[in-house]
């Protein structure tokens, strides 16, 4: 574990964030707000059912390095057929219920690459992790880079359809360049003759990778369902404006990852008081001030993309929801590291549902989207508090004030979104922002945690 470290777990995955924060500047400039909202409402279908599967292929980085040679490689073959197959069968389902639904269907068609190249390069990656591959890998992520660029200039063209057409295919090279030859004689697949072992095999791939699916997915619905639920209730304009703030809130869930990443492993060190972890309120208290900053950088966007300040409330409500879902990734972590990992599910749930709940019922009372996405992000700061303090057996009154003191400034910038129209109220603003960025930046890539000694609640 010599380079496992915060700092370099965040760096792996700054520069694919990075890359998605400018696509998505240049998209909302080039194909204007409801365009891009549309996108948004489409990536968001796409992320949701393209992992939808039993988990043949999600169990293979557990599976393969476990397994010698001959058994890897006859369980990814076997995986990559299920797969497959499953996903033939499903892609087909969902074209044909969008082309009923949907009137143009070259926006069904565009869709449709897309989807068939995030499931490619889905079961590719599996794969190479499972390979432990890093050069393949590393070729992937190369490959994505290029093909990012390359959107970036089809952007130029103003045109949906061309950029959506470029997403997917920039997933289909990426797909390709991860994927790997399986090479295997007759004797080592499971066929007919050998039914017994493939139901062996498929157990084993099935028993392990459907609870990873289910989390996986439960991930996902967190991070892209409060676009598709603001465009199903209040259009494509607000999902637009909304989903803005919630890429811009991009480098939160950067922190949030890497600080999950890096704290997983650290579960396996123990000491007469329990476990060794990090301490609780100091990371969440981190990952605030870090929101705080970015938050008060947001409105000198404006600069550079007019409708952020044309949108500025909603911008800044969608940051503050995916603070709230940054924070439940920070919890859930913590949860997942002692070994309530079906708890972690259920806080991932949760903080969907809030999402569904809240919108459903500001829809109903016809109250601006901006309330939805302010009281969903309380919620999800509410339940990673009252799960941090049940089941790690911190106190509620530390967590709290780690958590709830930041959300208080985020939820502040959204009501005081026409002070922050003008511009050298913005500048002034950002510069502070930048400061506590920059000071957040320092102690998260700098400092060492504090470990200390968790005893977990019975």
């Amino acid at each position: 574990m010599r380079w496992w470290r915060k700092d370099v777990l965040a760096a792996s995955v700054a520069v694919p964030s990075s890359i998605s924060l400018v696509i998505t500047l240049a998209a909302v400039r080039f194909l204007g707000i409801e365009a891009f909202g549309i996108w948004l409402i489409g990536r968001s279908i796409v992320q949701l059912t393209v992992n939808v599967t039993p988990g043949w292929s999600a169990s293979l980085p557990v599976t393969m390095p476990a397994a010698g040679r001959r058994t890897s490689l006859a369980l990814e073959r076997r995986a990559e057929r299920l797969t497959f197959g499953f996903g033939s069968l499903l892609g087909a389902a969902l074209l044909a219920v969008a082309l009923a639904l949907v009137q143009d269907s070259r926006l069904v068609y565009a869709f449709a690459l897309y989807w068939t190249g995030l499931f490619f390069s889905a079961h590719t990656s599996l794969t190479a992790r499972g390979r432990c591959d890093g050069w393949r890998m590393s070729r992937g992520a190369l490959i994505d880079t290029v093909g990012a660029i390359a959107v970036l200039g089809v952007l130029s063209s103003g045109s949906l359809l061309l950029f959506i057409a470029a997403q997917g295919l920039r997933a289909w090279a990426k797909g390709l360049a991860l994927r790997s030859r399986v090479r295997l004689d007759g004797s080592l697949l499971p066929n007919r003759r050998f039914s017994t072992r493939r139901r062996r095999v498929d157990r084993q791939l099935l028993r392990i990778g459907f609870p990873m699916v289910i989390r996986g997915w439960l991930q996902t619905a967190t991070q892209y369902g409060d676009r598709l639920l603001l465009g199903l209730f209040f259009g494509p304009v607000v999902a637009g404006a909304g989903g803005l703030g919630s890429t811009l809130a991009l480098p939160l869930a950067v922190v949030a990852s890497a600080t999950a990443t890096w704290i997983i492993p650290l579960s396996s060190r123990t000491t007469e008081g329990g476990r060794a972890l990090p301490s609780v309120a100091r990371e969440c208290l981190l990952l605030g001030a870090f929101g705080v900053g970015l938050a008060m950088i947001v409105p000198s966007l404006s600069f550079f993309v007019a409708e952020v300040e044309t949108h500025l409330q909603l911008v800044l409500s969608g940051f503050a929801l995916l603070f709230g879902v940054a924070m439940s990734v920070l919890a859930g972590s913590f949860l997942i590291s002692i070994g309530r990992l079906w708890v972690s599910n259920g806080l991932a749930l949760f903080v969907v549902l809030s999402m569904a709940a809240t919108m459903a019922s500001v829809h109903a009372l016809d109250l601006s989207p901006a309330v939805a996405l302010l009281l969903a992000s309380t919620l999800s700061c509410l339940g990673s508090v009252i799960v941090l303090a049940r089941f790690l057996g911190v106190s509620s009154w530390a967590v709290g004030a780690a958590v709830f003191v930041p959300l208080s400034g985020l939820v502040a910038l959204p009501l005081l979104a026409s002070f922050l129209m003008s511009s050298a109220v913005q500048l002034s603003v950002a510069a502070v922002g930048l400061t506590i960025v920059a000071v957040g930046a320092w102690t998260f890539l700098s400092r060492r945690s504090t470990m200390t000694a968790v005893s977990e609640p019975r």
